[in-house]
């Protein structure tokens, strides 16, 4: 699937490299894309804004200071994605003779 093409997540028309970036205080679901520069904001299922983005830090801090975070996922992967990358780290430690 390329950028141009569209997934649907959570009932929502996005493009397919989009990713669920968090949770705000307010219920809305943030939506990242880093091959959009884009950020998709979520309410009542639907897309209630958008806006460019070029660093994605600087946006979590944003969201941060003016409706705050109940969720955030720190990787485009999700949470479910980066404990799975953190078990395959520890496995693969243990067969290098590295132990946890």
């Amino acid at each position: 699937m390329t950028d141009n093409e569209r997934d649907t997540q959570d009932g929502i028309d996005l493009p397919s490299s989009a990713y669920e970036l968090g949770v705000d205080a307010t219920g809305a679901t943030h939506y990242h894309s880093a091959m959009a520069h884009k950020v998709w904001v979520v309410e009542n299922d639907e897309i209630s804004i958008s806006f460019d983005v070029d660093d994605i830090q600087d946006y979590r801090a944003h969201v941060a200071d003016t409706r705050g975070w109940d969720e955030i996922h720190l990787s485009d992967k999700g949470a479910a994605g980066t404990l799975v990358d953190l078990v395959e780290e520890a496995i693969e430690g243990g067969r290098n003779g590295v132990s946890a």
